[in-house]
């Protein structure tokens, strides 16, 4: 019987960790339906090189999309990318054998905010932690800020009611990740300083960011008071960040932090003690008073990256 499906692929088989890569389909088997010739059709599934040379599934499969993101950890593994409209051959034109490459500039791809098991978060509690986790390049051992505020200006035109809640720091792991908790209550009695007992939902932004070079040790910068109060915002253009030349964030625009002028005394000490901003990434959830806090999962959650 002929083989029918995909026959060949193509694509970058060195491709830079934490860049965006697209492979494509370039033929099929001639006894190939018209009708099933769609690419929107199409498995791919990632498979890794094991110790002793063989290939197994990663439990990565994606259908009609053929892009790819390795992650930090990824550069020191060899990869076999297959498409596939019925089952994999494990060999040939339809596979590509993949290893990634060191990125060669620091960067955060993102941030994302999860719940304590693990699961994606985007709504939470006032009586939970929330868990901010940024994936990065050519990172590893480096810190990064984390700061947590409330951002209560929708609809009002000015953001004099933003407010500093939190800042932390994380190191970035050889795998390329960092993660902050931050404890939500802080964020209550934040609202309960202010004359709010019985506060609605609260918008909030995680930034993280990363200072290219220290001058002086974290100890000194942290903020262990949870009633602190920032600044009161001037009428004045909110200040910009410095960002190194030729760095990721240069090519970004301004954050939620900036662009709302939130320029607690932590980031002010900071504009003051580390030379330039390389690069940053943010996300947003929402707090509700009736949301029930997520339980914790014992067992942590192995990803493939």
């Amino acid at each position: 019987m002929s083989k029918k499906g995909v026959s060949k692929i193509s694509g970058n088989p060195s491709p830079v960790v934490g860049e965006k890569t697209t492979y494509m389909v370039t033929d099929w088997y001639p006894a190939t339906p018209a009708e099933e010739r769609n690419p929107a059709g199409v498995t791919w599934e990632l498979f890794k090189k094991r110790p002793d040379g063989s290939y197994t599934t990663t439990n990565i499969k994606k259908v009609g999309d053929g892009s790819f993101t390795f992650g930090e950890v990824a550069a020191k593994n060899t990869y076999r990318l297959e498409a596939y409209l019925h089952q994999p051959e494990g060999k040939g034109s339809t596979t590509i054998d993949i290893t990634p490459q060191p990125g060669e500039v620091p960067k955060i791809n993102k941030v994302e905010l999860r719940y304590v098991d693990d699961s994606p978060g985007t709504v939470f509690s006032y009586q939970e932690k929330l868990v901010a986790s940024a994936q990065c390049v050519n990172l590893a051992g480096k810190k990064l800020l984390f700061t947590l505020w409330e951002d209560d200006t929708a609809g009002e035109g000015h953001n004099s009611k933003n407010k500093f809640v939190d800042s932390k720091e994380a190191v970035v792991t050889r795998t390329g990740t960092a993660t902050a908790e931050f404890i939500l209550t802080k964020a209550l009695m934040q609202k309960a300083s202010q004359g709010e007992r019985d506060p609605k939902e609260l918008e909030f932004y995680v930034t993280v960011e990363y200072y290219k070079d220290r001058k002086h040790a974290s100890e000194n910068r942290v903020i262990k008071n949870p009633e602190y109060k920032p600044p009161v915002q001037s009428s004045q253009a909110p200040k910009s960040t410095p960002k190194a030349t030729g760095s990721p964030a240069a090519s970004k625009p301004d954050s939620q932090k900036e662009t709302s002028g939130i320029f607690d005394s932590f980031t002010e000490s900071l504009r003051n003690t580390w030379n330039e901003l390389w690069d940053w990434a943010e996300s947003k959830g929402t707090v509700k008073p009736d949301k029930k806090p997520t339980a914790a999962n014992l067992k942590v959650r192995q990803r493939v990256w």
